[in-house]
């Protein structure tokens, strides 16, 4: 009995966990989160975290903010599942959310957004390899179909 009661509750840690790593990703994505959460810390990302075999993507962050602690420190749990979970275009996405200090406008999904020069500058000549792959390794529909249609200007 003791056996079925730990798998029980270990399916619905799961389950827990992945709600609410969706819930973020869905949050952040759609604007429900825009504003500063308060609070003040370090927000440390790690690349040599286990299962980050896309570490060119997400180079080591250390900084602190003043205002936004909150929010970054659900935003890094959730890079940690996308890293565990080795999905790359949410990784890129929560990244560059938590690099950005969550500001939001900066994150928008559109042609024309900081976060769009940004991966247009980083990854020039290969976006249209990399953003495939980012589509492909996304849990979000809005998210993967942003990258899909991601075109770079030079």
């Amino acid at each position: 009995m003791r056996f079925i009661s730990l798998t029980l509750l270990s399916v619905l840690i799961v389950i827990a966990s992945a709600n609410s790593y969706d819930g973020i990703l869905e949050s952040l994505l759609n604007g429900k989160n825009d504003e500063p959460s308060g609070g003040a810390g370090t927000i440390v990302v790690n690349s040599n975290e286990p299962g980050n075999d896309g570490s060119r993507f997400i180079p080591s962050l250390k900084f602190v903010t003043l205002d936004n602690y909150d929010k970054l420190v659900s935003v890094t749990s959730a890079l940690s599942l996308a890293t565990e979970h080795q999905m790359l275009g949410d990784q890129v996405y929560l990244y560059n959310y938590i690099r950005h200090k969550g500001d939001a406008a900066t994150m928008k999904l559109t042609n024309d957004s900081k976060f769009t020069r940004f991966l247009c500058d980083f990854y020039g000549s290969i976006i249209n390899i990399a953003s495939a792959k980012f589509a492909e390794t996304s849990t979000r529909p809005e998210l993967a179909a942003y990258y899909r249609q991601l075109k770079c200007f030079t």
